[in-house]
């Protein structure tokens, strides 16, 4: 199915270094006309990069807008490798464990070429303690990229019995993860950002329109 965004969004869309760009880049075409924002929010490629913007921002309200939207477009991405994989971000984020695994497995059964997937499915079998699972997974990782940061750092901190928390604290810049000084526990912020989202939203009457 064609997206409702042209090749040369895409191609913009994949140069961009700002999350703050890709979101106006995507939400800019209801503007100019282009499409509705139900269009939008039922085409795949369109979720995917607002999708990815939202779990970049690494918080709590924009995982629930990432697994919100994803979830709109299942039907589509259900069988492919890079909705799964993301849609599994943000229910790990979101604390739902056990379904973020089971996307993981998805997203690696409709795609074993994408890498990313092996990475978020060997933190998952720790999380689960199937370290001889996780460390399959981390090998057939390493198979597509080879010597890989990422990878390299996740079987190391496995074979030091480093905590979940840890080895989901870490960044694809290498430099940029190695110079960090910072010492933050994300769950541990996300589920304060949670109990502040619940004080604020939950139990409030929905307005009449």
């Amino acid at each position: 199915m064609k997206s409702i965004l042209s090749q040369e969004t895409i191609s913009n869309l994949e140069q961009m270094d700002y999350l703050e760009d890709i979101l106006k880049t995507v939400y800019s075409g209801i503007d100019k006309g282009l499409y509705t924002e139900e269009e939008m929010e039922n085409d795949l490629e369109a979720v995917l990069w607002l999708a990815y913007a939202y779990i970049n921002y690494d918080t709590y309200s924009a995982y629930l807008k990432a697994e919100r939207l994803l979830k709109k477009v299942e039907k589509q991405g259900g069988k492919n490798g890079v909705w799964c994989y993301r849609y599994a971000s943000s229910l790990l984020f979101l604390k739902k464990y056990e379904l973020a695994l089971r996307y993981c497995e998805q997203a690696t059964e409709n795609d074993p070429e994408y890498p990313w997937g092996w990475l978020l499915l060997a933190k998952m079998y720790y999380k689960f303690n199937e370290k001889e699972k996780a460390f399959k997974a981390i090998e057939n990782g390493l198979k597509l990229v080879p010597n890989d940061y990422e990878f390299t750092t996740l079987k190391k901190e496995i074979e030091d019995g480093e905590s979940f928390s840890k080895i989901i604290n870490h960044y694809i810049d290498e430099e940029y993860d190695k110079s960090r000084t910072d010492e933050e526990d994300r769950l541990e912020r996300l589920e304060k950002e949670i109990s502040e989202y619940r004080k604020r939203y939950e139990g409030r009457a929905k307005q009449k329109c």
